[in-house]
């Protein structure tokens, strides 16, 4: 499935431009004129990334920078702003309110697209790490259900084995034990 960009922009020639750069490289686009119609497209459209216009009537684009930080569902969405706004305080200000990079408008479309296609391999790191950390926590969890269903017997049995293997463990020579993560690169 395509990655996703909702664009956000006042500005109908950008809001093209931006559609026509991101169709040919195969993203499925969503467009919003402003920044509350932005946020009432988040929640449907689901983007994976968005590109955001800074200065727009109704809402700017750090009013919706912070609105989708400080929503526990939406803060991880990668976002970038574009704007004509170029001094080193708008560029503070913009990333310090949220924004996962700046681009100044005019941009070079092959640095756009450069920087898209930076934000959207972080945003699938992130999306592989929460998918690890959702498996881990109900493997975690099963694993205690099942000890807490095991005879109290059973389950002491299970720690005296365990700690025995452990001074086992320590009993044996380094050279003498499996190369494990710790004794890997040493040479005795």
């Amino acid at each position: 499935m395509p990655n996703k960009i909702l664009i956000v922009d006042d500005e109908p020639f950008n809001l093209d431009l931006l559609e026509q750069e991101l169709d040919e490289q195969n993203y499925t686009i969503e467009r919003a004129n402003d920044g509350a119609e932005a946020l009432d497209k988040v929640p449907v459209f689901q983007p994976d990334l968005i590109l955001l216009d800074y200065m727009m009537p109704k809402m700017n684009g750090l009013e919706v920078l912070r609105r989708l930080r400080e929503d526990a569902l939406y803060k991880r969405i990668p976002v970038i702003l574009l704007t004509a706004k170029a001094t080193q305080e708008d560029k503070v200000r913009g990333l310090d309110a949220g924004a996962d990079d700046y681009v100044i408008k005019p941009f070079d479309s092959f640095e756009l697209l450069a920087r898209v296609r930076a934000m959207m391999r972080i945003k699938q790191m992130h999306d592989t790490l929460d998918e690890w950390n959702r498996s881990l926590t109900e493997k975690v969890k099963q694993q205690v259900d099942e000890l807490q269903r095991m005879p109290e017997e059973e389950l002491e049995e299970m720690v005296l084995i365990y700690q025995a293997g452990g001074r086992l463990w320590e009993g044996i020579p380094t050279e003498g034990r499996p190369l494990s993560r710790a004794n890997r690169g040493r040479v005795s």
